[in-house]
Order: C-alpha cells, then structure tokens, then sequence
C-alpha cells in the first residue's frame, strides 16, 4: 500500500463540528416535530431522538480524533517515485539505481535496505526531477480504520438526510411518511435546511474523502493551531483555547490514545508550558521586529483598545438593557386566561383544618385592552392621580372582567352542609372549643404567555373573620362573630335579596411583574382608594316535601361595590410588565451575576499580566524551548519513550531555573539592544530615502 501522506484532519473536522452545532439548532425544523424547541427556550427539555443523534455525532467525532493520534507507524517502508522533468515519466530503474550508488558514494552512513535520499542531494538534482515521498507498508491499519469511518458516515449520512428525516417530518405534519399531493411537505427539495445540512456533510466527505485517498503522514505534524508564528496564530489558539472544555476534550482524548510514558498530570503540565511557549513566540516575533522607543500606532489604539473598553462597557450596561424597556426584544405580556375564586376556610385547635369552596369563576366573562375609549373609567379610577400607575403604557393595560354568577353550582353534599351550618351555629353561640380560626380567602390566577417556567401569577388574599384568641367580649370579635352569623343566614335562608358584605376585600388594579417567578403586586403597593367592597349573595335553593332546603340547584354569586350600589362581576384592571422571550427564564440578578462571573474570568486573565508568569512570557527568544517541547513530541511519536521522558526532565529542570532559561533564550536587555541596532540601520535607512 502506497501512499504520499497528507493531513485533512483540521477541514473534516471543523466541519463536523459546524454539522454538530447544525444539529442541535435546527433539528426539529429538520423533522418538522413542533412537540419541542431545538434550543428549548421555552419547554427546558430537548427531543429526545435529537440527543440520540447528537451522541451519534459526538461518536463519530471523538473516533476521528483517536484515528488521527494513532496514525504513528514504526512499519513503514519508505520508498520514491522520480519523474524526469522533461518527459514526466518515471525514471527508469537503471537510472534509479545509478543515482542511488550515487548517494552511496557521497554519503556512507546510508545503508541499503534503509534508503533514504538525503534533503542535500535532493536540492541538487531538483532542476531534473521532481520526487515523490512514498510511505509502503503491508497494511495501514489507522487508515483501513478511517476508510471504514468514512463508509459508515457516508451510509449514515444519506440514510438520515434523505430517509429518516424526511419520513418523519411528513408524519409528523399529515401522519403519512410520504408526501401528500396539495399540502404540506419535507422532502429534500422542500426544506432547505435539509439542504444546507447535506452540504455540510459533502464538505466533511469530501476532506475525509482526500484523507482516505492520501493516506496519513508517517509521523504527525505539528498542529495545525501552533503552525503560525504572528500575533494572528497566538489569538487564533488562544481563542480555541477559551472555549469551554473543547481543549480540556482533547487533552483527555489525546493522552487516552497516544502511546506515552508521561502519567495524565504530567501530560498536562508538557501542555500547558507548551502552550505558553509558543504564545510567547508569537508575540515576541512580532516585538522583535519593532523599532525602539516608536509610539503604537492610532489604529491599533483605536482597534484593540477602543474595542476593548467598549466590550467592557457593553459587559456592564447590557444585562441591565436587557431587563428594562429598552430591549429591543421586549413583547406585550397580555393575559390568556383568568380565574376567580373564594373560600371559607375553618381551623381547628388540633391543627386540622376544613375548606368550603364558595364561589368559582374559572374563566372571565371578558379580557380586552382598557384603552381606547375608556378614559372616563381612567380617571374615574384615579388611576391618572397615582404614581404607580399614570405612566404605565396604555398598550400594556387590560379589563379583566368576571361573571356574577358562579360556574357551577354548589356541590357540597347533605351532611357536609349540615356539618357546616353547625359549624357555623357553634361559633355563633360562642361553642367554639375546637375552632381556632375563620377565614374568608379569595384566590386570583392569571395566566400570561411569558414567562414560560411559570405563566401563572398567582394571589391569595385571607380576611380573618372570627378569631378564637381574641377575647369574646372585645368589640371586634363580637363584630366578627356578626359576620360568621349572616353567612350561617345566607345559606338558611338562600334569598338572592340577602348578601355578605366584605370590605376593603380587594383592589380592582393589579401589576403582573417580569419575574422569573411571576408576581401580583397587591393592593398594599397601592393608594386605599383602590380598594374595593365585596358582596356575597347565595340563591337557587328549593324546599322538599318535608320542608327541608334542597341545595342541588343553588349557587353564590359575587358582586363589587361601586358608589355605594352593587355594580356587577368583580373586574380586575391589569397592568402586565413586557416580557423578552430571551431573559424571561431569569431574574435580572442571575442573568447579570452569571455574566460578570463568565466574562470578567476572562477579562481579570487578559488584564492581570500574568505576572507570575514573566519568566515564560517574557523570553526575548524562546525558539529552543519551543524546539525543546518539539523534541519531546517527536520521540513520543517516533515510539522513543525513553528520549521523551528524558526531553520531558529537562524541560521540567529549565522550568525550576531561572537562570538557565535567561542563558537559553537570551537576555532582554541584550535584545533591546539588537533592536536598538536595527532601529537606528532603518531611521538612517528613512533619512537617505528622504535626502
């Protein structure tokens, strides 16, 4: 098997990468599943298949990854092709081996049944031939594992993209897995992002494709990410280096599958000197070139520090742009839904407790935008008075309107009933040895759009109306006990002309807050004028042959009082902070702390100078560290583990020296002055061009 070695790893890899990152944002687009968000914003929960293919995916990653770092071989046979340059054709075997005896003759170190043409030799017949590098082995096992990698992805890719998502994308929207002629459909030609999707996977193919046809190089190179030596290579690996756990991924991986004889933490420290080193070396190329004493230039002023400053800025105002008015994102929150409710709730000295549920309206009669054409009510609500509320966007302000009657009749049986007027009578004539507590309990839901975790703002609003601690004689409870006694007569008599009146019960403006958790500001945030009275009123009851009260037919109906009179529904006026879908999963708090802590990481690292690290980063010329570190990589791949982990000691012993790392890569003072000496070469340079 002959192959001439090339490296693809880096194109089919960043590739499937973009495929992986595809994946996740699209694919319920892909197989038209509505049942889930591919980013999951809304639901928190991810398709479950989606993840199944992304491990898929993963998989096939993380196993060209552990290809590629096997692909060292210590069976090569290396082997030439020479084509004369005038005839392009293979050069005879007469002539071969003529130019063989020929290197022989001058190089005596070179043995036979390992032939190597020497680079000096082949400098200079280069003019007459041009010479192919041949890796011959009996068998390329790495290589017979990425062509069988490279089938499986190709079968795979074109089952997925042609069958698998297309079938049930059009189950999914008409529950037949083939298209049907006049609706819709997702087929292949008719979304595009199955398209696109297919285009990245022949761009994968495609580089996997030439790797398989080249072959892998007998030894690696070095990493594409550490081929440059510009300031652009050290930010480009910096970057790769930011992102999180992707370098943390690879070390792992590497170590796992890479034949070494340094333990993971010693790996570990190798790479992390390495990488320092070789940012050092980007930079100081650069440094190294520049004049002495010449001021940095405006646009790299502008560029690098302008930018900086405004990022850090942006890192500050944004998350709190982001949870005021001003974001662009920011959408009406209006109300989907309501209901209403009232109970009586009784609690007994043991700690037990019973709840009689009175009134229920579990949808509104009405839900519609106070404005326009409601100023009167505005003002007559004195909403234009008060500070919380003269401000607020009109758009943003709806009337919620509920029906007097209850929704259902009430559906207490029998005994309970009697248990209750008994209950009631007890209080009443002051028998109350087991009752601790008497409430009267109104509950309000709200139902809005956003935030999705929680679309429901809830209230709950409890009057006591008898209290078993207070004393008997004091006139509050006596008042208290009055009221316990006209509700016992409301459902005795069950008249629709008597009513239960509750004052101050609840307040006709509410505010539905952006929180994470949504929240009801209650009428206390409010002026007293806002507070409404109750009435409660029960009928429908009938009498049986006996002259019992039947209740089956009876029902309570709530009204509010208005200007003295009874005025209808209780109706709520809601005021509903927007909501952005993007932060609507957060509290300001989270979002801004998680952010700063992220990002100003980051920045403290970028800022700090790294001092502790001077004697790494501040090397005038660290080409030999970097050829040091080098070094320890080739006897690792070159199966000579007892060169590397001597290289791998030395390198520790110049980290533990100062000194010794001074003499290896020269003094700085001693480079200022190198520089020194060019930069007066190029002024004088600059003076004669002007003259």
């Amino acid at each position: 098997m002959k192959k001439p070695g090339n490296e693809y790893y880096a194109s089919y890899t960043m590739t499937m990468l973009f495929i992986i990152v595809f994946l996740i944002l699209f694919y319920t687009n892909m197989n038209q599943d509505k049942t889930f968000n591919s980013v999951s914003v809304e639901t928190n929960q991810f398709s479950g298949s989606m993840v199944i293919f992304l491990i898929v995916h993963v998989i096939f990653l993380v196993y060209d990854r552990v290809i590629f770092i096997s692909q060292n071989r210590n069976h090569i046979i290396y082997d030439y092709i020479i084509y004369d340059k005038k005839t392009c054709a293979p050069i005879s075997e007469i002539q071969f081996n003529h130019i063989k005896s020929d290197i022989s003759l001058k190089y005596h170190d070179i043995k036979r049944d390992t032939f190597v043409i020497p680079t000096e030799y082949i400098d200079n017949i280069k003019d007459k031939y041009n010479i192919v590098y041949i890796q011959n082995e009996e068998f390329n096992y790495p290589l017979l594992q990425k062509y069988i990698l490279h089938l499986i992805i190709t079968i795979f890719s074109h089952a997925f993209i042609f069958f698998y998502l297309p079938m049930k994308g059009n189950y999914n929207i008409g529950n037949a897995i083939y298209c049907i002629e006049g609706e819709e459909c997702n087929d292949f030609t008719y979304n595009p992002l199955l398209i696109i999707f297919y285009i990245l996977y022949v761009i994968y193919l495609i580089g996997s494709g030439l790797q398989v046809k080249y072959g892998f190089y007998d030894l690696r190179r070095k990493s594409i990410l550490k081929s440059g030596n510009s300031s652009i290579s050290g930010g480009i690996y910096a970057a790769f280096k930011a992102i999180p756990f992707l370098y943390e991924i690879k070390l792992a991986i590497d170590w796992t599958f890479t034949s070494t004889c340094l333990d993971l933490f010693q790996w570990n420290k190798f790479e992390s000197v390495y990488d320092t080193i070789y940012s050092t070396y980007c930079s100081m190329t650069a440094k190294n070139v520049q004049l002495v004493g010449e001021k940095v230039k405006k646009i790299m002023k502008i560029g690098l520090g302008g930018t900086l400053s405004f990022t850090l800025i942006l890192l500050l105002v944004v998350p709190i742009m982001l949870f005021s008015s001003l974001n662009p994102t920011n959408q009406l929150n209006n109300l989907l839904g309501a209901t209403l409710q009232i109970d009586l709730s009784i609690f007994y000295k043991n700690g037990a407790s019973k709840n009689y549920t009175l009134f229920e309206n579990s949808r509104p009669q009405s839900i519609k935008n106070l404005f326009p054409g409601e100023e009167n009510e505005w003002t007559e609500y004195n909403y234009s008075e008060s500070f919380e509320t003269k401000n607020f966007p009109q758009e943003q302000i709806q009337k919620v309107e509920f029906f007097k009657e209850s929704d259902r009749n009430w559906g207490l049986a029998k005994p309970q009933i009697k248990k209750l007027l008994n209950t009631l009578e007890d209080i009443v004539i002051n028998n109350t040895l087991g009752i601790n507590k008497v409430y009267i309990v109104m509950d309000y839901v709200f139902e809005r759009p956003l935030p999705a975790e929680a679309k429901k703002a809830s209230n709950r609003i409890d009057v006591i109306i008898y209290d078993d601690d207070q004393n008997k004689n004091d006139e509050v409870n006596v008042t208290k006990i009055e009221k316990i006694e006209e509700i016992r007569n409301l459902l005795i008599n069950c008249n629709k002309d008597n009513k239960v009146q509750f004052q101050n019960l609840y307040s006709v403006p509410l505010r539905l807050t952006a929180n994470v958790i949504p929240k009801i500001i209650h009428d206390e945030e409010y002026e007293s004028s806002f507070n409404y009275d109750i009435v409660l009123g029960f009928t429908g009851c009938k009498k049986d042959e006996f002259d019992e009260t039947v209740y089956l037919e009876s029902y309570f109906t709530l009204e509010k009082i208005r200007n003295g009179k009874n005025d209808g529904g209780l109706i709520f006026h809601i005021f509903s902070d927007k909501v952005s879908s993007s932060t609507s999963g957060y509290s300001v708090i989270t979002f801004y702390v998680s952010l700063i802590l992220l990002a100003g990481t980051y920045v403290r690292n970028f800022f700090s100078g790294e001092a502790e690290k001077i004697k790494l980063t501040e090397l005038p010329n660290p080409e030999s560290l970097l050829n040091l570190c080098e070094g320890i990589q080739v006897s690792r791949y070159s199966f000579d583990y007892e060169q590397e982990e001597k290289l791998y000691y030395i390198l520790m012993e110049l980290m533990r020296s100062p000194d010794y790392l001074k003499i290896l890569t020269e003094s700085s003072i001693e480079q200022f002055k190198k520089r020194k000496e060019l930069t007066i070469k190029e002024r004088d340079n600059r003076a004669l061009k002007i003259e």
